[in-house]
C-alpha cells in the first residue's frame, strides 16, 4: 500500500496525561534553556572563544535537535489524546533523532582529541587546534551526520507496511520498529543501518578510547602532580558525559530486540522507559560540564550578573547559591 497514507501510532506511559505533562515539559523547558544559556555565554564571552567551547556549543545544538524532535510531538498526543503520526513525519522524527545520537559521539570523539593534543602536545596546541580548523571539523561532522542519515532513511521510504495504522512500541519512531512493521525485503536497511552504527558510534568510540589511552601514557610519564590532576580531571569530565550518552544510546538498541511480544504493554512500557533518558541527555552534559569547569562557570556568573544586575552569584566548587542585594 502507499505508504503517504499510513498512519503510526505512538505509545504513552499508563499514566494520567496531566501527570505525563508535568514530567515532560519542566524536563524539555530545563533542556533546551540550559543548552541555550550554555551557547549564549559563550557566545557572548569573550574568554571562551576557544575550540574546546566551540565543540561544547555544537553537543548543545545536538541536544536541543534531539529533545525538540519528539518531546513536542509526546506533548501534543498527551493533550489532544490523538496518537497518529503520518509515515513522512514519522521519518522526519526518525531522522532528526538519529542525527542527534550522531553528532553526540562524533562531536565527543572530537572533543577527545582536542584534550588529547593539548594534554600530550601542549607546546603545539595552538598551532594544530586553530578556530578555523575546528569549525571545518564541526561542518565535516554535520555533513557525515546528515548524509548517512539521509541515506538510510530514503531507504526506509521505499519499504511498504502492512496495514494503514500500525502501532509503535516507543514515544517516537525508531528505525527497528519501522522495519518490524515492513513487508518489504529489509535485508539492504540492516545493512546500512549497520553501517551507519559503526561510522558515527562505533569508530568515534575507537577514537576516543586512543585518546584516552594516549592521555592515561602521558600521565605516567609525567612526573608533575599537578599536570596529572588536570589531565585526569579532564579525562574523567569527558567520560562521564561519554558514559551517560552511551548507555541510553546502547540500552536503546538492545533492550528492544532482547525483550519478547513486541505487541504486549510489558514490551511498550521498556521501551518508553529506555526512551525517557534521552531527554535527560542534554541537561546532563551541560551539568556535567558546568560543575566541573571553572572558566565555564566563571563565564556564566557574569553573564547572569549582566542580566541580572539586583543579584550577586556566588559559586563554590560544590555548590551555587544566588544573594539578593
Amino acid at each position: 500500500m502507499d505508504n503517504g497514507s499510513s498512519l503510526f501510532l505512538l505509545s504513552t506511559f499508563e499514566l494520567p496525561s496531566a501527570i505525563q505533562v508535568l514530567i515532560f515539559l519542566p524536563t524539555y523547558m530545563a533542556a533546551v534553556l540550559t543548552n541555550l544559556l550554555l551557547i549564549a555565554t559563550v557566545a557572548l564571552c569573550a574568554e571562551l572563544h576557544k575550540p574546546m567551547y566551540v565543540f561544547l556549543c555544537n553537543l548543545a545544538v545536538g541536544d536541543i535537535i534531539g529533545c525538540t524532535s519528539f518531546v513536542p510531538m509526546q506533548l501534543h498526543i498527551l493533550l489532544t489524546g490523538d496518537r497518529h503520526i503520518p509515515f513522512t513525519s514519522c521519518i522526519m522524527q526518525m531522522f532528526w533523532i538519529n542525527v542527534f545520537v550522531s553528532n553526540e559521539f562524533l562531536t565527543l570523539a572530537v572533543m577527545a582529541l582536542d584534550r588529547y593534543v593539548a594534554i600530550c602536545y601542549p607546546l603545539r596546541y595552538h598551532a594544530i587546534v586553530t578556530m578555523k580548523r575546528s569549525f571545518a571539523v564541526l561542518l565535516l561532522t554535520w555533513t557525515m551526520c546528515v548524509a548517512i542519515q539521509l541515506v538510510i532513511h530514503l531507504l526506509i521510504m521505499r519499504l511498504t507496511v502492512w496495514v494503514p495504522i500500525c502501532q509503535l512500541q516507543g514515544m517516537f519512531c525508531d528505525h527497528g520498529g519501522l522495519l518490524k512493521l515492513s513487508v518489504s525485503n529489509t535485508r539492504v536497511n540492516e545493512v546500512c543501518g549497520l553501517a551507519g552504527v559503526v561510522l558515527t558510534v562505533v569508530a568515534p568510540l575507537c577514537m576516543m578510547a586512543f585518546t584516552y589511552w594516549g592521555i592515561l601514557r602521558q600521565c605516567v610519564k609525567m612526573s608533575s602532580k599537578d599536570f596529572n590532576r588536570k589531565a585526569l580531571y579532564t579525562l574523567i569530565t569527558h567520560f562521564s558525559v561519554l558514559t551517560i550518552c552511551s548507555l541510553v544510546v546502547f540500552t536503546l538498541v538492545l533492550v528492544p530486540r532482547l525483550v519478547g511480544d513486541s505487541r504486549s504493554a510489558f514490551v511498550r512500557t521498556v521501551t518508553l522507559s529506555v526512551q525517557f533518558p534521552v531527554i535527560v541527555v542534554p541537561i546532563a552534559n551541560v551539568l556535567i560540564y558546568f560543575f566541573r569547569t571553572k572558566e565555564l562557570r566563571k563565564a556564566s556568573v557574569k553573564y547572569c550578573q549582566k542580566l541580572f544586575p539586583g543579584s550577586v552569584a556566588c559559586f563554590t566548587s560544590h555548590k551555587v547559591c544566588i544573594i539578593e542585594d
